[in-house]
């Protein structure tokens, strides 16, 4: 991919841009977080070739990381990257816990001797179908967005 940034603007966009995080370690802090927010859209590291990002969410862990190289090309930088998941375990964690989880609760109920209300279960079954629901909405929608901010702040073609 080509950006159509020359060297020294993109590398002044992705200081700018980009929350130094050497250890490779974040640790959100939740709701304590709105007193430590950052401005800047991406958490990671670079240096002259290479760069590491995630994008930078103040109450939630990201799910993918952007790792690649650049290059110099006269007037524009020439990108080679690719967004790969920080840990394919949470990936699967986020696929098929709530499955799991609406599995192992409904045969609780089934087989126990406590007879609860048909509207236990309605409720319970609605919540975890929303939980299923929105893990794989957070999995599809959080690779793109971070390719999505990616291209825009690098003006990447």
């Amino acid at each position: 991919m080509k950006s159509n940034l020359n060297i020294l603007e993109f590398r002044n966009q992705l200081s700018k841009n980009t929350k130094i995080n050497k250890s490779g370690l974040t640790i959100n802090l939740g709701i304590f977080s709105i007193f430590y927010f950052s401005s800047k859209r991406f958490r990671g590291n670079f240096n002259d070739k290479t760069f590491r990002l995630s994008l930078n969410f103040n109450f939630s862990s990201p799910i993918y990381i952007l790792v690649g190289k650049y290059n110099n090309n006269g007037t524009n930088v020439v990108l080679d990257y690719s967004i790969v998941p920080i840990n394919n375990i949470v990936i699967v964690w986020l696929k098929y816990l709530p499955i799991l989880i609406l599995v192992a609760i409904n045969c609780m109920f089934l087989f126990s001797d406590f007879l609860a209300p048909t509207f236990v279960y309605y409720l319970f079954n609605a919540f975890t179908f929303g939980m299923i629901l929105y893990s794989r909405y957070k999995i599809n929608t959080e690779k793109k967005k971070l390719e999505k901010q990616f291209k825009a702040t690098f003006q990447i073609n």
